[in-house]
């Protein structure tokens, strides 16, 4: 799920219950974003999984099969990266990670979590194909839309807006036009917050090192934007938002306890799962590329490579024409 989106049943800014709510979501912990206290940022992948399942109702119109598994079929569409089960399990490993580090995130999971610890708001998820989870409380919605268009809601319509590993699935020159209609369905004195990794991990393997450039120039060849993770905070400031928090963390590959080996087969699955691009790209059999990637995977584990999650939070001015007055007037002010 790329984009998660919640709203009170009363204006933010005269119910004093939800604007405590927003300043929770928002107390920090150690990790790569924000965290909820009692909230997302608790329990286990595990107990999370236990309601997840793609819907068996997916348009087959927007799916195709390659290898053995379904992919994502919507034109237009940079994403590479499978739409099945398998995927939703190394999602939801994904999901530990990133709730241990900052609280939460992955395929609804987080908005799932999120219903159900506030059920007095209104929780929606929207995907470009239909992939949700088969179970959601009632305060939940999900719906197909795709963030690149028009999205159907009025604006100023939410007082959160969760968006994260939206990497693979944007080109470089469309990301201000999708946070500009983040910015429209946000409310004045909502938060917007993303999450993104940088793919250009730290370790001093040189052929896991060259392997990672070599995608980087692959995503950057497709018009995607392989560090895009890194100006999370200036992209959040020039669509209009105040940058109230930006964080980065560093996350093992494969040592360091639970936490490393979670990533180290949420790193392995993904670019197994991108078989289909790159073993195309590279001009390699599926079992050379498999066989490439493992040695990649050893080479970071036994470097003690890190990878870095970077996290930034917006909020909307409560007053924007005042600001923009003021800084007319202070343009205006003649240099002496």
């Amino acid at each position: 799920m790329g984009n998660e989106l919640s709203r009170s049943p009363s204006n933010p800014r005269t119910d004093s219950s939800s604007r405590s709510r927003s300043r929770s979501w928002w107390s920090t912990k150690s990790g790569n974003q924000p965290t909820t206290p009692n909230g997302p940022g608790s329990g286990s992948a595990e107990s999370c999984s236990a309601n997840m399942g793609f819907s068996n109702d997916a348009d087959e119109a927007n799916l195709m099969w390659m290898d053995g598994r379904m992919y994502q079929n919507v034109r237009g569409s940079t994403y590479f990266l499978p739409r099945d089960d398998e995927e939703l399990e190394r999602i939801n490993t994904q999901h530990f990670v990133l709730k241990t580090l900052f609280g939460g995130c992955g395929p609804g999971t987080w908005l799932l979590e999120m219903a159900l610890e506030f059920p007095n708001v209104s929780c929606v998820g929207i995907d470009v194909a239909d992939v949700f989870p088969n179970k959601k409380p009632p305060n939940t919605e999900f719906m197909i839309a795709n963030v690149l268009d028009k999205l159907s809601f009025e604006d100023e319509t939410f007082d959160f807006v969760n968006m994260r590993s939206l990497m693979l699935a944007l080109r470089k020159n469309e990301w201000p036009d999708v946070l500009a209609e983040l910015y429209r369905v946000t409310k004045k004195g909502g938060l917007l917050q993303l999450t993104e990794m940088d793919i250009q991990f730290t370790t001093t393997d040189e052929f896991a090192k060259s392997f990672l450039e070599r995608v980087s120039f692959v995503l950057a060849g497709r018009g995607q934007d392989p560090v895009v993770a890194t100006h999370l905070h200036n992209m959040i400031m020039d669509s209009g938002y105040d940058c109230i928090v930006r964080e980065r963390k560093d996350v093992p590959i494969g040592w360091n306890g639970t936490l490393g080996d979670a990533m180290f087969e949420d790193t392995r699955s993904t670019y197994i799962a991108a078989a289909p691009l790159f073993s195309t790209v590279f001009a390699m059999t599926r079992d050379e590329y498999i066989n490439h990637i493992e040695q990649v995977m050893r080479g970071l584990k036994s470097s003690e490579a890190q990878l870095k999650w970077y996290s930034a939070l917006g909020r909307k001015p409560e007053e924007e024409e005042e600001q923009e007055e003021e800084q007319e007037e202070e343009q205006e002010e003649p240099i002496i």
